[in-house]
């Protein structure tokens, strides 16, 4: 589902798309722990473009971007 997602994607330049690999990184880590950490970051970034998305659409957007 989310590998379809991506490939039906249509991104435009604003946007960068990355990738990483939390079980084969850093194999000292245990593998909750990472996915743990990935979570909170990504609800984290997730809060921050929703506030941005907010300001885009009242005319008040920042010029650094996502």
């Amino acid at each position: 589902m989310f590998l379809d997602r991506l490939r039906n994607a249509n991104p435009n330049s604003a946007y960068v798309i990355e990738s990483f690999d939390v079980i084969a990184l850093y194999t000292n880590v245990s593998n909750d722990s990472a996915f743990q950490a990935a979570h909170e970051l990504l609800i984290q970034h997730q809060a921050a473009q929703m506030v941005y998305k907010l300001r885009e659409a009242s005319g008040i957007a920042e010029a650094r971007g996502p």
